[in-house]
This record gives C-alpha cells, structure tokens and sequence, in this order.
C-alpha cells in the first residue's frame, strides 16, 4: 500500500485568478517534486492527475482543506536579532491562501497536509 497518495483534479490548463503557479501544467511539476522528495525520503508515494469540472486537490483521498482545518500552522521565523541582515521577503504570506484554486496552496500549508495524512498513515499501520 502506498503511504501518501495525491490526487490532483484540474479543471482548465490556464489559472484564471492570481495563484501561487499560474498554469496546471506548474502545479503539476510542483506536486512531482514533493513525491519525488518523498521518494527519496524512503516514503512510498504516488501521484494521479484527474481532468475535472471543479478543480481538487487531495491526500489519501481526503481534501486538503479537510486535512488542514483544525491545525494550528506555525510558519518558521527568526528569532530577532540572530540574522546580521534584515531579510526582505516579496512572497504572500502562507496564511494568504485562496482555497477555491487548488494551484495557490502555499508550500507550507501542503507539506503540512502530508505530514498529518501520513502520520494517520502510520498511526493506522500500528
């Protein structure tokens, strides 16, 4: 059995509103990436691709919207005063996500998702 399997539903080639990857086609090497990065992690993973009118996204057959409601995120900051620069960021904020497209979802929120669909995973192997 496959420890994290992603489903992605793509409804249009193009985004039609401001997202993170502008085109499925981003979205989907996005996702390639985080399966290979699992892969070689030792994570058994898949990834399927599902033409649909309404676009998804999912992990082990849940939402991720679903996954995610309910968890407090935490993004990662520096303390003050440990970098000798000020960093300048021109990236949205993780919390700055529109969940009606799928292809904006920030980084964080989806390694979060997996991280909590696979500890189901091996929580339910025991």
């Amino acid at each position: 059995m496959v420890a994290i399997e992603i489903s992605y539903g793509r409804s249009g080639s193009i985004i039609e509103k401001e997202s993170r990857r502008e085109t499925t086609e981003e979205m989907e090497e996005y996702l390639i990436s985080l399966v290979n990065e699992m892969k070689m992690a030792g994570i058994s993973s898949s990834i399927s691709f599902v033409d649909s009118e309404t676009g998804f996204l999912k992990v082990n057959g849940r939402n991720v919207t679903e996954i995610l409601d309910g968890l407090e995120i935490k993004v990662p900051e520096l303390e003050p005063g440990t970098s000798p620069a000020p960093i300048t960021s021109f990236e949205r904020s993780s919390n700055d996500w529109d969940v009606s497209i799928m292809e904006d979802i920030p980084d964080l929120l989806m390694k979060n998702a997996i991280s909590k669909a696979y500890s189901e995973y091996l929580a339910g192997k025991k």
